[in-house]
């Protein structure tokens, strides 16, 4: 007679390769899109037509700005790829996959649904936001550089859970570390998220617990962002976005830069047509509720978002007249302060971080020991689309920037239901999350094709 133990085991043997479905799904999604798509224009065309035949060398010492690039790491392996469309395709897909498959690591999902979730909310990104300066220039720059700072954090979480680093593993996330750092918003959002780490460890073992790798990662982090901020390109690549995107920057004192940084977030999330923040403002909804089991307090914070996301999704459509409070809040030209409408992002995006920060609190069970890297992801995140307000580069780049804290809010919602994943309608949620979202996926995946 088997047992119950040998039952579990056949059965985790049997569906364990439907398992991966999900992923795979996603996969053949990206490796579609990138493999339709024309990649010769925007910087795809200007690398092309001014870049070819140089060597290396050259090709570092960029003909844009006539000095040492900051982004020395990014360009180099760019100039590695040369005009052939095909590496770009075959690299792209690649790294897609590493995106997808780092995530799952991460956030140790186990079950099908879980699994599933995370491939809807990953197949209603807005993956054409990589096209936003020519295909090969974007995703090298962002999505690539995102598959990197996932594997940078893959020996973070070794080391928070006390296991030895394989020399193999060594050498792989300090490569990484070294192409996403080359990155600005990358290396922020690396570095926060580190020191998060490190605290949290001092608060479950009562003493600091650094490693080695920790301590060479931070230093190689913080070596490649210093590489981009202080290198010669920076500044003069800062001056050409400035006269053409942001003339009147230098006018702008601290309060106007957060200002804008604040509004560019909220427009970007809230006030953009798109289908991925309905479904992440339900999840943190339904994580908020379940850890709560009433409706109280916290729990109708927590709808903030979600509120707001159904207000303009609908009722602008129906009353046009308030689009002046939903959108089009910055302005690089002027700013009205005494104008309501003003101050109605800020009011509500303050609102948003206050629900967020309640929730994954809530979500953490137990206290400052499980909030303190969540709350460093949501808030590093964020802190990589409020640089628009400070960086003319990222102003210029626009909604691609955005990346970071899409995939943050991605991360969180994944791991608030992983959290929850014992208790009873959880489950039923994900099924029932995974149907209704894999219809929407379905439309947005077919409106790209």
């Amino acid at each position: 007679m088997m047992t119950c133990t040998q039952e579990n085991k056949g059965y985790r043997k049997t569906r364990k390769p439907i398992l991966w479905l999900p992923y795979l799904l996603v996969i053949v999604v990206f490796a579609v899109y990138t493999l339709r798509v024309d990649v010769w224009f925007g910087d795809n065309y200007f690398r092309m037509m001014n870049w070819k035949g140089q060597s290396l060398l050259q090709f570092v010492f960029l003909d844009r700005y006539q000095t040492f690039s900051g982004r020395w790491l990014l360009d180099l392996f760019l100039c590695l790829i040369g005009d052939y469309d095909w590496i770009w395709r075959i690299l792209n897909i690649f790294f897609s996959a590493v995106i997808v498959l780092s995530l799952d690591h991460l956030l140790s999902l186990e079950t099908l649904w879980e699994k599933a979730t995370l491939a809807v909310l990953l197949l209603l990104y807005p993956f054409e936001s990589m096209a936003g300066a020519g295909w090969m220039s974007t995703t090298a720059v962002y999505w690539w550089v995102l598959a990197a700072l996932l594997v940078s954090f893959i020996p973070l979480k070794r080391c928070m859970e006390g296991k030895k680093i394989p020399v193999w593993l060594w050498i792989i996330g300090l490569v990484a570390t070294c192409y996403a750092c080359d990155q600005e918003q990358a290396a922020v959002l690396f570095l926060v998220v580190s020191m998060a780490a490190i605290v949290t460890q001092r608060l479950r073992e009562g003493k600091w617990i650094i490693t080695r790798f920790q301590i060479v990662q931070l230093i190689v982090a913080v070596a490649m962002l210093l590489s981009v901020v202080l290198g010669p390109a920076n500044g003069l690549r800062q001056e050409q976005e400035i006269a053409a995107h942001f003339a009147n920057f230098g006018a702008f004192g601290l309060f106007e830069k957060l200002y804008l940084g604040v509004t560019h977030t909220f427009d970007m999330f809230f006030a953009l047509p798109g289908m991925l923040m309905f479904p992440l403002s339900v999840i943190f909804l339904f994580a908020a509720w379940r850890k709560r089991g009433k409706a109280d307090g916290p729990v109708f914070l927590a709808a903030v978002p979600l509120l707001y996301t159904i207000l303009y999704s609908y009722l602008i459509v129906l009353f046009p007249q308030l689009v002046q409070w939903f959108y089009s809040h910055y302005k690089a030209e002027s700013f009205d302060f005494t104008n309501m409408t003003t101050w109605f992002p800020v009011f509500f995006t303050i609102l948003w971080i206050v629900a967020m920060l309640k929730t994954l609190w809530d979500a953490g069970d137990s206290g400052i020991k499980g909030f303190c890297l969540p709350a460093a992801i949501f808030l590093g995140g964020g802190m990589t689309t409020v640089a628009m307000g400070f960086s003319p580069t990222v102003y210029a780049s626009g909604t691609r920037t955005d990346v970071f804290l899409w995939f943050a809010l991605i991360f969180l919602s994944c791991l608030l239901l992983r959290r929850r994943r014992s208790d009873a309608g959880v489950e039923s949620f994900e099924k029932l999350f995974v149907f209704v979202g894999g219809f929407a996926a379905f439309i947005e995946v077919a409106m790209k094709f």
